[in-house]
């Protein structure tokens, strides 16, 4: 089984290296045709995609922007990482088309200038959030926390994501206002109004994004405080690592609510407080590996 998985990495990186190579050889226009052609088969279809992207040249994007709305998901898929490789030139195409009727379009266009970062696409990725399809709005909220993470008027945005009528959308906002850590200080009383859902996902992740915002607000420790009696032990362990690192003085009691959580049935949620009890120095790696195989 290992030679397989090995023999099939090996094929795909000789793959790769074809596709680089017919790349520089061949014009760019044998790629768009192929692209473009619904006759032709998928994979062929794909590699041209990704063979657009690998040469980079902006006279491909409409065409990678068109083969956005394709029937196949793998098609779309490969033009979307087509436009994030060639990057700036595409930001244009990818903001109009956050205005495309389909959704699939505007959903993907606003994943791809997430990946491409660029601050010009924050006006434009604004109005999104209010679009009318929930997987536009999560990929929005997504690319916003990505491309900037310094301004107050994104974080704002993201507070605003954290009412949000649907819950994936809301643990995006969370998840994101976590990873862009203190500047992000202003979303505490959010994430903390969220551990009034009954969603678990969602008050798991507002308890990791408190402690990694790390303001040790009279909100925040509180808030955390009251998590750890959460009737998920996933959502008590976050809780406890969280209050660890906005309150140090607390290790020692997120070391008890730690070393409950390793008596939970479900094998990731102990590996989980395995190994932030091993972040702390309270338990050796080994140990952590055999409670992740405990049964």
């Amino acid at each position: 089984m290992r030679c397989c998985r090995i023999s099939l990495i090996f094929l795909g990186i000789i793959s790769a290296i074809a596709i680089g190579i017919a790349a520089e050889g061949q014009e760019i226009g044998s790629f768009i045709a192929q692209l473009q052609n619904k006759e032709e088969i998928a994979e062929v279809r794909r590699k041209a995609a990704y063979a657009l992207g690998q040469i980079g040249d902006p006279a491909s994007v409409t065409v990678l922007i068109q083969a956005l709305k394709d029937d196949r998901g793998e098609i779309r898929a490969a033009a979307a990482a087509a436009l994030v490789r060639i990057g700036s030139p595409a930001v244009p195409e990818l903001i109009r088309s956050l205005k495309s009727k389909d959704p699939v379009v505007r959903s993907t266009a606003a994943y791809a200038l997430g990946r491409i970062g660029e601050s010009d696409a924050i006006p434009a990725l604004m109005p999104v959030l209010s679009d009318q399809r929930w997987e536009v709005r999560q990929n929005a909220v997504a690319a916003l926390g990505k491309i900037d993470q310094a301004s107050q008027t994104v974080v704002f945005a993201l507070i605003q994501a954290l009412s949000d009528k649907h819950i994936n959308v809301r643990i995006w906002a969370a998840s994101m206002l976590g990873q862009i850590g203190a500047p992000a200080e202003a979303a505490i009383p959010g994430l903390a109004h969220a551990f009034n859902h009954q969603q678990v996902t969602l008050r798991g992740t507002a308890a990791k994004a408190l402690g990694q915002i790390g303001v040790p607000t009279q909100t925040a420790v509180a808030t955390l405080i009251n998590a750890l009696s959460d009737e998920s032990p996933w959502v008590r362990a976050n809780a406890a690592y969280a209050l660890v690192q906005i309150d140090s003085s607390k290790q020692d009691t997120a070391i008890r609510v730690l070393t409950e959580v390793l008596s939970c049935k479900v094998a990731g949620v102990r590996l989980y407080a395995a190994r932030v009890l091993a972040a702390m120095d309270d338990i050796s790696q080994a140990t952590v590996v055999k409670l992740a195989r405990k049964e």
